[in-house]
């Protein structure tokens, strides 16, 4: 009885293993780093043809550029069921090879706190921004302090906003929110544009202004397909704000330390919209909620992306998609798959328990 006992302890120590590296694999598959996949936006305004916006970055945060269409797989999964669909018949194009035009609104604080270094440093890392733009390219520029101002509308020739850059001046409090509405309000209403965005600077928090919080912001740039992009300089800001409002319009929060590191910053941020990536695809009407999952191999690594979508032009408000969790690309909830995993390694750990007690009541 004792060898059977001894046995099936064995048995279960090396279950035991085996279940908890388990739990902690499939845990740290859902927040692994490396290759990341943005599915920045779908556009369906044109069905049955159907084009979606992609980002790909590496693991440096950098776009990649130049893949193939043998680098990507496309699946749609109506979200009422779990039947999907592989899309295989689709083309890949760089934003620039298919003459996507971008509207981007450039948001500067010039309040006084930018005085001095700051501002210049920021004017500096814009017009290097601007010589990062293709021509046909539609830029407007609005600045900000106690209120908010538009230095220049939109326009294809940047030298106007060059020009009006060099005007601005640092003095008075920070409307921040306000600046950032008025920045996705007014890229809402360019024209001739399918890529739109927001980039904004501040160095501080939103002190004054009939906004006081950004939800109205993340709001009205869902609606309208606006990526807003948000630029901290120094200590100052809220950053874990202005991170989660940019994530939530499919934008990226960066934070520059000193006026040096403006430069760079503005760099990555021209990089990233310029090396959007645009798959085209066929799919006819449906009202039906589907989220469409895309996935990308580069070099050793591989990750997917996904976003929910409403294939029809209706103006009909749409139903509530099932269900109130995202689906992790392959399909499940990601915290579910953690939360299975780390319940199935603690049964084997109570199983655990109960032979120890039986081995040492059999010892005794």
């Amino acid at each position: 009885m004792k060898w059977r006992v001894t046995e099936t302890w064995s048995m279960l120590q090396r279950a035991t293993m085996v279940a908890l590296i388990s739990s902690l694999a499939a845990a740290s598959t859902c927040t692994a780093a490396g290759l990341k996949v943005q599915v920045d936006a779908i556009d369906v305004s044109s069905l049955p043809d159907a084009e979606a916006y992609i980002t790909v970055l590496d693991n440096s945060g950098e776009a990649v550029k130049g893949l193939k269409k043998q680098s990507f797989a496309l699946q749609e999964q109506l979200l009422s069921t779990t039947k999907t669909r592989e899309i295989t018949d689709f083309t890949v194009r760089s934003v620039l090879e298919s003459g996507q035009k971008l509207a981007i609104a450039l948001v500067i604080d010039r309040s006084g706190s930018m005085r001095g270094r700051p501002l210049r440093a920021a004017k500096d890392a814009v017009k290097e921004f601007l010589s990062r733009l293709s021509e046909d390219d539609q830029v407007a520029l609005l600045s900000f302090a106690s209120s908010v101002r538009t230095d220049c509308g939109f326009t294809a020739d940047h030298s106007r906003v060059r020009s009006a850059l060099d005007k601005v001046y640092a003095r008075g409090d920070t409307a921040l929110y306000d600046a950032a509405r008025a920045g996705v309000d007014a890229v809402a209403e360019a024209r001739g544009a399918t890529r739109k965005a927001v980039v904004l600077l501040t160095d501080g928090q939103c002190t004054t202004g009939s906004l006081s919080e950004p939800g109205p912001v993340a709001s009205a740039a869902k609606k309208a397909g606006v990526r807003l992009f948000t630029v901290g300089l120094g200590r100052d800001p809220e950053h874990d704000v202005l991170e989660k409002l940019s994530g939530q319009t499919g934008g990226t929060h960066f934070e520059a330390g000193t006026p040096h590191d403006l430069l760079s910053v503005y760099q990555r941020i021209a990089d990233r919209l310029q090396n959007q990536y645009v798959l085209a695809f066929n799919r006819p009407q449906d009202i039906r909620f589907y989220e469409l999952t895309v996935r990308v191999v580069y070099a050793t690594e591989h990750a997917a992306g996904s976003k929910k979508f409403r294939p029809t032009t209706s103006d009909e408000p749409p139903p509530l998609p099932p269900g109130g969790q995202k689906r992790s690309p392959d399909g499940g909830a990601p915290h579910m798959k953690v939360a299975v995993a780390v319940v199935g390694g603690l049964i084997v750990v109570i199983l655990f328990a109960i032979v120890w007690a039986v081995r040492r009541r059999h010892v005794t």
